[in-house]
């Protein structure tokens, strides 16, 4: 199986040298970057959109040009990786675990985060605004209403797994990126970002890190979870994290 994990970077940042793991620069610094692959290669790229859609410039890029060369695609960040099991120290995930897991398994994603507030109040906390979510919900509705009953149990859990970070097969990578963008692109037309903050106007990126669970709860697919490597945080945060995560599991975490 070929299998590559694209490692989105809008700065110079030590990536991991060995298989399955290369590059994708996005962002105004892509000349500094140097990376193996760059968001705005040829004609078929949204790259001057980063700004609004973070990482998932690198996702488009790769859908259209690149994803037929390869079984199994992932999406990493400079910073995040998932690890290569639940008990394998900080060892990145590598060509012979994705082989196997996806062997078993349909799409690996991101472990979980708890929250004790549901998932859409959470985005609203966060950096998002509801009116995002409402105008999603619509667009949903009119276009993919089979896909209304997953939006909506996704948003009222208390749980989703975050940071637009995964692993599938070709196919499927094929299909969830088409509902993604076709989505997105009718949202672009709705959500005025007039008045909203730089990190607000990353709605787009903020969505997507939803609606992936959206689609995998809709398409019943069989997931793995992986613990993610989170290189910027130190390992007293993230003791403290892991605590406040397996409390909050303990009473959310679905029956």
């Amino acid at each position: 199986m070929s299998n590559l994990i694209f490692v989105v970077t809008h700065k110079k940042y030590k990536i991991p040298d060995f298989i399955p793991y290369k590059s994708i620069s996005v962002g105004p610094q892509k000349d500094i970057i140097g990376a193996y692959y760059r968001d705005d290669a040829g004609s078929e790229n949204i790259a001057s959109k980063n700004s609004m859609f973070c990482e998932l410039t690198a996702q488009y890029w790769i859908w259209k040009n690149v994803s037929s060369q390869f079984d199994n695609i992932g999406l990493n960040h400079y910073r995040r990786y998932f690890k290569n099991s639940k008990f394998s120290g900080n060892r990145l995930l590598n060509d012979k675990q994705i082989n196997y897991y996806l062997s078993k398994y349909d799409i690996i994603l991101p472990d979980p985060w708890y929250w004790d507030i549901t998932v859409a109040e959470n985005y609203v906390v966060g950096c998002g605004r509801s009116k995002d979510l409402e105008v999603i919900r619509n667009i949903i509705k009119e276009n993919y209403p089979s896909y209304i009953k997953s939006f909506d149990n996704v948003l009222n859990r208390h749980n989703a797994s975050y940071c637009n970070m995964f692993v599938m097969r070709q196919k499927y990578f094929n299909e969830y990126s088409e509902w993604l963008f076709n989505i997105l692109d009718y949202a672009e037309n709705k959500i005025d970002l007039t008045d909203y903050t730089p990190e607000e106007a990353r709605v787009f990126g903020y969505l997507a890190e939803l609606l992936i669970n959206v689609w995998v709860d809709n398409k019943g697919l069989k997931v793995k979870y992986l613990p993610m490597i989170k290189k910027e945080i130190s390992f007293k945060q993230r003791i403290k994290d892991k605590i406040k995560f397996e409390i909050r599991k303990s009473k959310y975490k679905e029956k």
